[in-house]
């Protein structure tokens, strides 16, 4: 009798995770038409920019960086159209993603807890991370190409940057599915000293910040250690906040960069151009990084 209703328990509960996959699925749908519909106008009148790319000097530690920008396909190149599902759309880095993709004419779903977009290129999907079967429900009937992680906690939640990195790449390895990690900058290794991280440097990171700078790392690791392999962290510089959407920024790998006036620092804007540049020609790279670059900005 025991053993039989264990394997009523258990039939339930599968049966309930697959209603929910269907409930989430059907509820996708409605939303997405319009957005599909107003996406495939805008990509049809979306104007394609140049892209600059030259060797830059990376610094210490003999880091890879490139000057890149405007972002965008070079004009007359064919852009593919990505359905790109974005977690952590309302936030500062999310909502600009979720902008700058749908401008380029990609299919967008912005998954949050309340999520609103006025915007009838983007679906908006409610989902609740701390939510890992909801979360995983979501992703897997989102049908995305590749699912941008850009959740962060104010206090950092270390347990739950890690939990959900692991949720979003469980679902990503069952749908072959590309994932960009927003993560943090302590992540990186400090110039000209390839052996101390940023987040164990005193010199960019103060112990007030220590916990959200450990989380990164940890984030990271997360990343490295999961099964499925396709998948890149993007670290911020040390200063990331809303500004100008530029365009130019320099690339670069696993080491902290700095920009022509010595500080290291980013646009969310610019950032999250970064950001669709990556899902639309991916790199080598596991780990790089940006860092604002001068120049006038992209048209």
């Amino acid at each position: 009798m025991k053993a039989t209703g264990t394997t009523t328990e258990t039939a339930a509960e599968t049966t309930a995770a697959e209603t929910t996959a269907t409930e989430t699925r059907t509820k996708m749908k409605a939303t997405e038409m319009k957005a599909t519909e107003a996406a495939t106008a805008r990509a049809a009148g979306t104007r394609t920019h140049a892209a600059e790319t030259g060797a830059a000097a990376a610094g210490a530690a003999g880091a890879r960086a490139t000057e890149t920008g405007p972002a965008g396909t070079a004009p007359g190149e064919p852009r593919a159209r990505l359905r790109i599902a974005v977690l952590g759309a309302s936030g500062m880095v999310g909502s600009r993603v979720t902008r700058e993709a749908a401008a380029r004419g990609h299919q967008v779903l912005a998954l949050s807890r309340e999520p609103a977009s006025d915007d009838p290129a983007v679906a908006p999907v409610a989902v609740d991370a701390h939510d890992p079967e909801a979360l995983r429900a979501a992703l897997t009937a989102s049908g995305a190409e590749a699912v941008v992680l850009a959740v962060r906690t104010e206090p950092a939640d270390r347990d739950f940057l890690v939990g959900t990195t692991r949720t979003v790449l469980d679902a990503a390895a069952r749908t072959g599915a590309r994932v960009l990690v927003v993560g943090g900058a302590g992540a990186l290794r400090s110039p000209g000293r390839p052996d101390l991280l940023v987040a164990d440097d005193p010199a960019y990171v103060p112990d007030d910040l220590r916990p959200v700078a450990a989380a990164g790392v940890a984030q990271l690791r997360a990343a490295q250690e999961h099964a499925h392999g396709d998948w890149v962290y993007l670290s911020p510089p040390a200063l990331l906040e809303p500004g100008l959407r530029t365009g130019r920024y320099r690339r670069g790998g696993d080491t902290l960069l700095t920009a022509a006036d010595g500080r290291s620092w980013i646009s969310a804007e610019d950032l999250a151009a970064a950001v669709v540049d990556e899902l639309e020609s991916p790199g080598s790279e596991r780990h790089l990084t940006v860092v604002h670059r001068d120049g006038p900005p992209a048209a």
